[in-house]
């Protein structure tokens, strides 16, 4: 029994990384604007096409210009502290990297705020995202560690 549940848990654990690979495909395309002022008399009476013009201001603003057919779907997600969060899935990666390059799931957000401490607690220069990739590096032109989950910290403390 004890060796079926290893087993079990060694399949839960993949499947946990399937699902989260899904996750971050999904989100190649997804872009989180925090912050953004509502600019309606009420959220209730926001519509897609109150955000769309929204986004499309705040993107002309860093130059970023965006046009509204490559806004697939947009809706503004409320949270308890008062900071909404306006989310836009857009057509197609390209149009995303355009402005960012990097959105993370929420697991991912997690772990890049760990990695970021580390990376400050052990003394690396460099903690940044790629295509949804953690990564770290200990000095300019050193070689680049890539974080997929909590244990890779633990061939930090070794080196």
């Amino acid at each position: 029994m004890e060796q079926e549940r290893r087993e079990d848990l060694n399949y839960i654990a993949s499947l946990e990384n399937k699902v989260d690979n899904l996750q971050k495909k999904l989100k190649f395309t997804v872009i989180e604007f925090r912050n953004l002022p509502c600019e309606v008399e009420s959220v209730r009476n926001e519509t897609q096409e109150d955000l769309c013009n929204l986004i499309q201001k705040t993107c002309k603003v860093i130059q970023a210009d965006i046009d509204q057919c490559e806004i697939k779907d947009i809706f503004r997600v409320k949270r308890k502290t008062g900071a909404d969060t306006v989310v836009a899935d857009l057509t197609s990666v390209l149009a995303k990297n355009r402005i960012l390059d990097a959105s993370l799931t929420n697991k991912d957000r997690k772990l890049y705020g760990q990695a970021r401490a580390k990376a400050k607690e052990l003394d690396y220069k460099f903690c940044w995202i790629s295509n949804g990739r953690i990564y770290l590096r200990k000095s300019q032109g050193g070689p680049r560690l890539e974080i997929k989950n909590e244990t890779d910290f633990t061939s930090l403390l070794k080196e």
